[in-house]
């Protein structure tokens, strides 16, 4: 039996609901969202990452730009002050991110990339950029390789002995509810999972030299804090340094104004009206968050945009989830 996802969207198919909304959705800026490229299913870290393969990228690539106006990050500003100065704008533009910044960006996404001929914009975040393994990619690893049959997280039991793979989403789910302090947390569940080692010391993140290398090639590149801390866990001043700071540094590395930030993990109740007003004062002209939605011309709130998660190659899938937000 079809998942109940899948059942929805192919009866939606069906009624001709897809269609019908496709045609129409409104004008707009519609944010699209990556993390990974490549293989899932050969993962040592958390496969939940994978946006889509090398294959599915190209598609879903391809699907945007001939939907849609790919805008560069730069252009979006333009394209922004003359929908508002137009009363009955019907431009429909886009704009493709990576999250996180990791190597397969790089050797995979960027090359595809330049022979589609389509813009994107990279959020980096400084300590991935010198090299410490992301923190959720750390605590996959420890699920893979635990020790224990099970755990309990948040009162429930979750079960290590059958499918490891399963068991991440929801020690992820627990750990990122949790608002101790990063480290304490990390160390707290590395005691919980007992891992049977330390994860691989290879690098799946961009350096500084491929992070050039991306500007220099005519990409965006913003900023995604200095540790990926959910932000709304943070006081004021622990925030303010997360967004300043990585705004600074980039400048130092890249040479170039940073002029955008995409807030780590982004759903509700990982950032505050707290956290939009210190992007503000750090100087971003625009905030992005993962909040599924789409960003009208006529309602654009600069700090607090809206995207859309590439979740798979599946373009039937993705028109019906961008039909589901008209």
């Amino acid at each position: 039996m079809l998942p109940m996802h899948r059942l929805r969207r192919r009866g939606s198919e069906i009624l001709g609901l897809t269609k019908s909304r496709w045609l129409r959705r409104p004008a707009g800026l519609y944010v699209f969202t990556f993390h990974r490229i490549g293989d899932a299913e050969k993962a040592d870290f958390d496969p939940n990452v994978f946006s889509c393969s090398a294959g599915g990228f190209t598609d879903v690539v391809e699907f945007i730009k001939s939907e849609f106006d790919v805008l560069d990050l730069a252009e979006v500003r333009d394209q922004l002050s003359k929908s508002r100065s137009a009363p009955h704008s019907d431009s429909k533009a886009a704009l493709i991110t990576f999250d996180d910044g990791y190597v397969d960006n790089f050797e995979t996404a960027i090359p595809l990339l330049k022979e589609l001929g389509v813009p994107a914009t990279f959020f980096i975040s400084i300590s991935m950029a010198n090299g410490v393994l992301p923190w959720w990619d750390v605590v996959a690893y420890w699920v893979r390789s635990s020790t224990k049959g099970a755990v309990r997280l948040n009162g429930a039991p979750i079960d290590l002995t059958k499918n490891r793979e399963a068991a991440i989403r929801p020690v992820l789910r627990a750990f990122k509810h949790e608002t101790d302090n990063l480290d304490n947390k990390l160390e707290r569940y590395k005691e919980l999972l007992a891992p049977a080692g330390e994860p691989p010391s290879r690098r799946i993140t961009m350096d500084w030299e491929q992070i050039q290398q991306v500007a220099r090639s005519g990409f965006s590149v913003a900023s995604h804090t200095m540790t990926h801390p959910i932000l709304a866990h943070l006081n004021v001043d622990e925030q303010r340094r997360e967004l300043a700071e990585s705004k600074s540094v980039l400048e130092e590395q890249l040479g170039q104004s940073i002029t955008s930030v995409a807030f780590p993990v982004g759903g509700e109740d990982t950032f505050s009206q707290v956290t939009i007003d210190l992007a503000k004062e750090s100087g971003y002209d625009f905030a992005f968050t993962s909040l599924p939605g789409i960003n009208r011309w006529r309602q654009f709130n600069d700090h607090c945009l809206h995207r859309v998660s590439v979740d798979s190659g599946n373009i039937a899938d993705l028109r019906y989830r961008i039909g589901k937000l008209i």
